[in-house]
């Protein structure tokens, strides 16, 4: 058996690379899972630059490349009892971070 090491794949044009990071992850641009009860803490990321805690269910999440624009889309859900009883509000994306807020319980 081989073993290929890389750096960057890249289309046959260079104009599209991924690295072996990107592929293991997934291909998403950023993700992050946290806990917010408490001391609201990542637990661990992608992409991500940063994780504010703006008080009681008001969260930014910094990203680490911009997006081109602000049409990304974006999920979130609880674990546990809280799953699926969650819901986001008062959304504001921007290219280089996502606001929201929490609801539900």
């Amino acid at each position: 058996m081989s073993t290929l090491k890389v750096n960057t794949i890249q289309n046959v044009s260079g104009g599209s690379s991924s690295t072996p990071e990107n592929i293991e992850q997934g291909r998403a641009k950023a993700w992050v899972n946290f806990t917010g009860t408490g001391t609201a803490a990542m637990n661990d990321e992608f992409g991500i630059s940063s994780f504010t805690d703006n008080g009681t269910g008001h969260y930014t999440v910094g990203f680490d490349t911009d997006f081109a624009n602000t049409n990304y889309c974006y999920t979130a859900g609880g674990t546990g009892t809280q799953q699926g009883s969650r819901t986001t509000k008062d959304v504001v994306q921007s290219v280089d971070s996502f606001d929201f807020k929490v609801r539900g319980g």
